[in-house]
């Protein structure tokens, strides 16, 4: 069976990855990982479908079930995709935890309610340990593509802030701990700086925490 995630920080160095087990072993000679071309913006679901898309372009092979990454929205994506490739034969469902819950649940086409496993089951530990590994291997590989852009500042990154509104923002916070979250406050008043440039900067950087802390917990795994 193959699973599918996402890694991404508002569309930037996007990429998905596939991570695939056989008899309930992972076989690494079978993972592949996707660098996202054809997807603007952080559309996650159009992502997904562009993996699998490449992935039934260039790998004519059939899984025994197809894991996606997140509830009913990326497994209707992963549906839809399969339709239009005529692969709808082929069994997917969708694996997530609602937010702040610690119970996995699935999501089965055609099916209004998520079923859960029983806990401490064989079958559960096998499907948390597919999707864990997927999880992994998408954050390590978008790690490796943020580090080689060799950013001299996380705020190049951000979508619609150029150099110029970059060191506009720098000179402004100059004298803040640069560890220190900013805020919506903290900007107010900046030269050259929207509402809008603001809420992406504070949102960004935000997201750039989360998987910075996500960084951490794979390298300790």
């Amino acid at each position: 069976m193959e699973c599918y995630d996402i890694s991404t920080i508002q569309g930037r160095h996007a990429v998905g990855s596939r991570v695939v087990f056989v008899d309930g072993r992972a076989d690494k000679t079978l993972y592949r990982r996707y660098r996202i071309q054809d997807v603007a913006g952080q559309d996650d679901f159009a992502m997904l479908a562009e993996v699998l898309k490449r992935r039934f372009e260039h790998d004519a092979s059939r899984p025994d079930l197809i894991v996606m990454d997140g509830g009913k929205g990326q497994l209707g994506a992963g549906l839809r995709l399969l339709k239009e490739l005529n692969l709808s034969e082929i069994p997917m469902i969708g694996m997530a935890k609602e937010r702040g819950a610690k119970i996995d649940r699935f999501f089965l086409p055609g099916r209004k309610d998520a079923i859960e496993l029983k806990v401490r089951s064989a079958a559960l530990r096998t499907m948390q340990q597919l999707r864990d590994e997927t999880h992994r291997f998408a954050i390590t590989y978008h790690r490796q593509l943020r580090s080689k852009a060799g950013q001299t500042s996380w705020l190049n990154q951000v979508p619609g802030i150029g150099p110029k509104k970059a060191a506009s923002i720098l000179k402004h916070t100059a004298g803040l701990n640069p560890e220190q979250p900013l805020t919506y406050a903290m900007l107010e008043g900046c030269p050259s700086l929207s509402a809008a440039d603001i809420g992406r900067v504070v949102e960004y950087q935000q997201a750039l925490h989360r998987h910075q802390t996500e960084d951490a917990k794979t390298s300790e795994d």
